[in-house]
């Protein structure tokens, strides 16, 4: 899944939203591109059958599923900002497989173009067997734990003119709730993905603890007390 090919000029230019000033946001092409290689490397676990994958029909999938965000866009139903801003729909997926078919009918052969398509539609599906659908849901929801889920958690809370407190705020509920537990035991399906996002999670929880110490100055208000109590 080299990212030199047609398959992935056609994404990028389908992804990388230009607005009417001429600035390019790659936001959602650069999620995109790393569920795609995502995908990739998660193939390649001892533990996934790789032998039954369609490898063509999985890149190209990875590489369009959630360009339903941007046709809404460009059809003026939502702002760039608000992409990804919650769980993408299943029209959006709808919306996102028909913007696949035609970009890449003439770079898939017709079965994967069939295959790619249907994985798209199914996304959503937590009951779906494929392998195929099993990595690409894999792929995209790594994508959506740890530290990278920060650069999401901004773009919105800027949006919605929400402060820094509001961002460790909802990070404090989350994981008072487990919700990112929650959530990777219930939708992560291969156990070698399920550790990463694991692993993930507890290291942006050390970075979300030193982003408060930061905000709220207690490690000046430490530095502090420390040099008050050595002062003769």
């Amino acid at each position: 899944m080299a990212n030199q090919n047609p398959i992935w000029e056609c994404a990028r230019r389908d992804l990388v939203f230009i607005g009417d000033d001429g600035i390019q946001d790659v936001f959602l092409w650069e999620h995109c591109r790393r569920v795609a290689q995502n995908a990739r490397l998660i193939a390649m676990l001892p533990s996934v059958p790789a032998r039954r994958i369609d490898a063509d029909a999985l890149e190209a999938a990875a590489l369009y599923h959630d360009a339903g965000w941007i046709c809404q866009c460009r059809e003026g139903i939502l702002g760039r900002f608000e992409f990804l801003c919650k769980p993408t729909s299943p029209l959006q997926r709808d919306l996102a497989a028909s913007c696949l078919t035609e970009a890449l009918a003439g770079h898939l052969k017709p079965r994967s173009l069939t295959t790619a398509a249907k994985l798209v539609r199914q996304l959503n599906d937590r009951d779906v067997r494929a392998v195929e659908a099993q990595i690409l849901a894999d792929a995209d929801n790594l994508d959506e734990i740890g530290g990278l889920s920060l650069w999401s958690m901004i773009r919105r809370h800027t949006f919605e003119g929400k402060s820094i407190e509001a961002t460790l705020e909802t990070w404090r509920r989350q994981r008072e709730f487990q919700f990112w537990k929650a959530r990777i035991n219930k939708t992560v399906r291969f156990e070698a993905v399920k550790q990463l996002a694991f692993e993930r999670l507890e290291q942006f929880d050390e970075f979300m603890r030193l982003l408060g110490r930061h905000h709220s100055g207690d490690d000046i208000r430490e530095h502090v007390e420390q040099s008050t109590k050595t002062v003769p």
